[in-house]
């Protein structure tokens, strides 16, 4: 059963936007404390918190995002994009190794 609360949104959706930020901090929290793990927990626990914030993600509630102020010239997105690519994949191949 879907309860509609007053402000349109279900109790499911509501829940989610009180969980999402908890459930996001312990996948941080595991991504920084991933060297103490050996490859087999370390893949094993991340199977738990990804799946933990899809469940929670799917529940939030449906939204679209503003685009004033975004500079989305290619420029600009080549450097997000760049600065990205830079930090996760210096913070993985630094932690884990060559995942080979």
């Amino acid at each position: 059963m879907v309860l509609k609360m007053s402000d349109g949104m279900t109790t499911d959706e509501r829940n989610a936007i009180e969980r999402f930020p908890l459930v996001a901090e312990e996948y941080f929290r595991l991504v920084d404390d991933c060297g103490k793990l050996n490859r087999r927990q370390l893949v094993q626990e991340l199977s738990v918190h990804l799946a933990r914030l899809c469940e929670v993600g799917v529940r939030l509630p449906s939204v679209e995002p503003t685009t004033a102020n975004i500079d989305d010239t290619p420029e600009a997105l080549a450097a997000h994009t760049e600065e990205w690519v830079k930090l996760s994949t210096n913070k993985a191949s630094e932690e884990w190794g060559r995942l080979e």
